[in-house]
């Protein structure tokens, strides 16, 4: 059983992306998860194909180049199969290079997922020979390779009429056959398609004969001489200037005409002359149709068409084939058109629910989505992946968190159901998903628990989400039923304010005072309609019927008095237009009515996110544009304040470094004394026994939240969390290369590390192996828990290790440093976001690992800051790290902003870390560890170290402090020289340390504890103390965890190891922040 905590937020979503440019002629299928598929002729003259890289932007690939072809393309057709595989037939046609002829390339058929791996293009190459020039190709339903046709003209006969012929593909050759000689009779072509009826395949042909127009079909038979030709009747005044077909439901084709006028020919009469082309609807819409285009996915049909007006339009159907019932309700003006627009049009086959690609008159290419379920359209921009790129849209962003309602632990790794209230794109943990009301996609939890969502928004309203068991699961995790959950409760939260005058006013509201008055009437209303729904979804009826209801109302005509919610797009793009609205109830249904000039369009209000489209138009109408409605409702990222935090911690590390590699040769004696006297403070830390019931409380994840319920709160907020979010997904992709591994680091490692760590190995696991049995149970642990398991062969180990890594550093520590330093400042190539991040806002020409680190950790330690302060982390510059190790600060100032900042970087650091030791558990088995990862953790762990380093001399047990930083500093270094050895078995011989240094460190931290409990002293806070021994159970439970999924090599106990090890992190980050707020108080 489950528990569910979902924060959301409407923010800037960021990808490391541009904006597709326009191309010339485009066509749209769907890929092989139902994400569109569009392939068109580039600026430069090939043929690419624009496909889903399933992290919200896309991939171009180069089909002319892969395939080898030479030249500009001139034309090209595509079909899809419509089986399960959605295999793929694509012709085109290239002029060649210094010559006028062109030649023909035929691939096919093959799946979408190919093209995910474009060399494989190749492979479905057909060969055959070409004859033509500037041919253009189309092809029909038909089954097998469907019909090809070319036109063309002979090289050598340029000025003779265009030719036409049949391209018989076979299943591994292609040929031309006859000249099919049908502009001996279509002198003047407008518009040709191909076509199946029950005497063959053939072709449609309107055309221009004595300045009428004139409509035939001719069969295309092999080697035929008589073809079965057709004449049919197209009535005068009817203006037919273009034609598309569609598969009816015997398999043969029927005939959409556009004109003035939708016109329409069965398959069942097109085969005989003397038969006429017949209406199906005057409606004005359709006065100087033109561009026709017909989408279909089996029953289902939309047709497409741009009009007299400059209006693009569409209309549903279906493929029935009878005139008076195939049309279903009116046309829908969708959006003004410009005389060079290009579109297409698909229909997701599982759902019925359109995709819309259309060329923006801005150059770019734009993707509208339609649900099935409530018949709103929403718009995306159609993104190409580039790294270093940086495009910005709106999107709800949510942060979803599973816990195990007994122990409360995360359910990681867990698989459940994610449904939308209407069909809708989202990005889930990273992934692209087209998501339905009634087509789930199911998702696991990372080792946190923890769902990212995102749903891209081109306003201020989103889909609800329903979470629900995957069927055939064992585990049972809502037995009560699907939890709901709304990404725009925040933003509904926000917008009520504009029930009021005064709100609306200081929004910018402009208008007459009755204008503004009765919008806010309006809105008012339409939140008061917001409440009756919820009430009424407490009930399943309830909340069924206004849904069915409204379904209905969308296919009704006009004359209902009632309007679908896909006219609601045409009524924003004339806003100005709006006279009036008003909301009223009618047949115990809600109705949105606005007024433009004398006509009344009413949309049902049958949902939240129809209530938040209205306001958002109403809003819109009375000036107050839909940039100031997201300057009121979003989350806004302050990034002249993050830069300021991602300066200070960069001064902090840089300046931290360059005091190490100057001082560490005139420390050497100092710091052999720290660790020489490390034995006797570890043996001395084993006897500390806490005052009070410090050492025998229980440590769990239910005690921890419950006793810092603002903390858990502030961890589990989407904004803090996003950073770290894209942080995970950056490294996926993440390019760049660390430096070669020096001599000097090669001997360290080959004469000092590598045998001390194998030699403590065996020793650490058996410590960790008994701690473990304790901690994966119920995970409710205390200090004395740990410490009965712990005694002489720790305090042996980890000294004998320490002390032979310290020698050994100690006589190459310049090198060693400046080594780590060079490291940080790697050039990155490229890095999710991170990289458009720091180029477009810091103005970076370059980036390094560094770079990266700092700005992750700097976006949620300032809004962790502003969460728990309300205002951002005190700017730090041209930090003196020296100044600060030898004298202490150098005024107040300096030491409240570095306190201040620590606290901070603690939380975000514990948010990362559970995300550093998946991969470390999850790469333990791998031959070579990556090593990117690791300099990421490196640069991680070194910031998290050099921001706490403690400089305070009158704080109780000050050497224990800095024996604790001392060996943790060197556990860090060690890794750093680990990584770039780079061995097989690095991983687990890090392990192995970091379980000493895990136990080691806690024992060291409970002395310190010990006396800041007992000792009278300035900064002597108990509760804050008793905080800390929660963190540095959690810290240990944490490390031990992540070293038994590193070592053990069965799965299983690698998913229990996650399980435990997110769940400390996840306590961990919420105990410092409970601190930071403490502090802050």
């Amino acid at each position: 059983m489950a528990d569910l905590h979902i924060d959301s937020q409407l923010m800037n979503h960021m990808l490391p992306a541009t904006a597709i440019s326009n191309k010339k002629h485009l066509l749209a299928i769907h890929d092989e998860k139902h994400q569109p598929l569009v392939f068109s002729i580039g600026n430069d003259g090939h043929l690419y194909a624009i496909k889903s890289n399933s992290s919200g932007s896309n991939d171009t690939i180069n089909v002319s180049s892969t395939v080898g072809a030479r030249g500009t393309v001139d034309a090209f057709i595509v079909k899809q199969a419509s089986d399960a595989d959605g295999g793929i037939f694509l012709a085109f046609s290239n002029t060649v290079p210094d010559s006028s002829a062109s030649e023909l390339h035929v691939l096919g058929p093959f799946k979408p997922e190919i093209l995910s791996t474009p060399d494989q293009l190749t492979r479905y190459v057909i060969f055959g020979t070409a004859q033509n020039d500037k041919g253009q190709a189309t092809k029909s339903n038909a089954s097998n390779w469907p019909l090809l046709i070319a036109s063309y003209n002979y090289v050598q006969e340029h000025n003779k009429d265009a030719n036409i012929s049949r391209i018989l593909v076979e299943a591994n050759k292609w040929r031309w056959t006859q000249d099919l000689r049908i502009y001996e009779q279509a002198k003047s072509t407008i518009s040709i398609a191909p076509g199946t009826l029950s005497v063959g395949d053939g072709l449609f042909v309107l055309y221009k004969k004595s300045q009428r127009t004139t409509l035939m079909f001719t069969t295309i038979q092999i080697d035929d001489d008589s073809p079965w030709t057709v004449d049919l009747q197209v009535p005068e005044g009817s203006n037919i200037n273009s034609i598309s077909t569609y598969i009816g439901p015997d398999n043969n084709t029927g005939l959409i005409l556009a004109g003035d006028g939708l016109w329409h020919i069965p398959a069942s009469e097109a085969w005989n002359s003397g038969n006429s082309i017949k209406q199906i609807s005057s409606d004005p819409l359709y006065k100087g149709a033109t561009n026709l285009h017909v989408a279909q996915s089996g029953e289902a049909v939309s047709i497409w068409f741009s009009n007299a007006d400059r209006v693009l339009g569409y209309q549903h159907a279906n493929n029935s084939g009878v005139d008076g019932q195939m049309l279903l309700g009116d046309p829908v003006p969708l959006r003004p058109a410009s005389p060079t627009i290009d579109y297409s049009a698909i229909i997701d086959p599982s759902t019925k629910s359109q995709s819309f690609i259309v060329v923006e008159n801005s150059d770019h290419l734009l993707l509208m989505e339609q649900a099935t379920e409530t018949e709103m359209w929403n718009s995306r921009p159609f993104l190409v992946n580039e790294p270093n790129g940086l495009v910005e849209t709106n999107a709800f962003v949510s942060h979803v968190e599973l816990q195990d309602s007994h122990t409360k632990q995360p359910l990681s790794q867990t698989k459940v159901n994610v449904s939308t209230s209407g069909w809708t794109n989202l990005i889930i943990n990273g992934t692209d998903y087209m998501v339905g009301k009634d087509k789930p996609a199911t998702v696991e939890t990372n080792v946190k628990g923890v769902l990212t969502i995102i749903q891209p928004s081109d306003g201020i309203s989103s889909y609800t989400y329903t979470f629900s068991d995957v069927p055939g699961s064992d585990t049972v995790l809502f037995p009560s039923g699907p939890v709901t959950g709304d990404p725009s409760q925040k933003v509904q939260d926000k917008i009520q304010n504009f029930g009021s005058v005064e709100e609306l006013k200081k929004a910018g509201a402009t208008g007459t005072k009755d204008e503004i008055e009765a919008a806010a009437k309006a809105i008012r209303d339409l939140h008061d309609a917001k409440s009756k729904l919820e009430k009424s979804d407490n009930s399943p009826e309830a909340a069924g019927a206004p849904h069915a209801r409204a379904m209905v109302v969308a296919r009704a005509a006009h004359s209902s008095g009632s309007s679908g919610w896909g006219f609601f797009e045409w009524i924003k793009h004339g806003v100005e237009k709006i006279t009036s609205f008003v909301v009223e109830a009618a047949e115990e249904v809600w109705h949105f009515v606005v007024y433009v000039a004398d006509k009344a369009w009413k949309f049902i209000v049958d949902s939240v996110t129809a209530v938040v489209k209205g306001i958002q138009l109403v809003l819109e109408k009375i000036g107050v544009a839909l940039k100031k409605i997201w300057e009121y409702v979003k989350y806004i990222f302050e990034w002249d304040d993050i830069k300021a935090t991602y300066e200070g911690v960069k001064s902090i590390v840089n300046s931290g470094l360059d005091y190490g590699i100057k001082i560490v040769g005139e420390k050497t004696e100092e710091v052999g004394n720290i660790f020489d006297k490390l034995e006797v403070q570890l043996g001395e830390a084993l006897k500390v026994k806490l005052p009070g019931d410090h050492g025998t409380k229980k440590q769990s994840q239910a005690s921890v939240e419950s006793g810092n319920s603002s903390a858990a709160s502030h961890t589990k907020n989407v904004e803090v969390n996003n950073a770290t979010y894209h942080f995970e997904e950056g490294k996926k992709t993440a390019k760049y290369q660390p430096g070669t591994t020096g001599e000097a680091l090669k001997s360290l490692w080959d004469d000092t590390i590598e045998p001390a760590l194998k030699e403590a190995g065996a020793g650490a696991k058996r410590i960790a192996d008994t701690i473990w049995e304790l901690a994966k149970g119920q995970l409710s642990l205390s200090v004395q828990d740990i410490y009965a398991v712990i005694g002489g062969e720790l305090v042996h180990l980890l000294v004998t290790l320490i002390k032979a890594i310290v020698q050994g550093l100690m006589k190459i520590g310049q090198v060693v440093l400046a080594g780590i330093k060079d490291l940080l400042n790697t050039s990155v190539w490229s890095f999710g976001i991170f990289g458009g991040l720091l180029k477009k806002l810091f103005h970076l020409p370059d980036f390094s690992i560094l770079d990266v680190v700092a700005i992750v950790i700097a976006i949620p330690s300032t809004i962790l800051a502003k969460l728990i302060t309300g205002k951002a982390p005190k700017r730090i510059q041209n930090f003196d790290f020296a100044r600060m190790v030898e004298k202490g600060p150098t005024d107040d100032e300096t030491l409240l902003a570095y306190n201040e900042l620590a606290s901070y970087i603690a939380i975000t650091k514990a948010l990362i870390d559970a995300l550093v030791n998946v991969v470390k558990m999850a790469t333990a088995e791998v031959p070579a560890t990556p090593p990117q990862f690791s300099v990421l953790t490196l640069a991680v762990d070194l910031i998290g170290l050099l921001i706490s380093f403690p400089w305070d001399k009158k704080a109780p047990g000050r050497d224990y402090r800095i024996a604790i930083w001392g060996i943790l500093l060197t556990n860090t270094i060690v890794l750093s020289v680990c990584t770039k050895a780079s061995t097989p078995y690095t991983l687990k011989i890090i392990a192995a340390s970091d379980i000493l240094v895990g136990l080691s460190a806690f024992a060291l931290v409970q002395v310190v504890h010990h006396d800041e409990l007992t000792e009278e002293w300035k900064g002597k806070d108990e509760e804050k103390t008793g905080l800390n021994i929660t963190s540095s159970v959690f810290e240990v439970i944490e490390k031990l965890a992540t070293a038994v999924g590193i070592v053990v090599p069965e799965p299983v106990t690698k998913l229990a190891a996650g399980a435990v090890m997110g769940t400390s992190a996840a306590c961990k980050a919420v105990v410092k922040t409970g601190i930071a707020v403490k502090g802050a108080h």
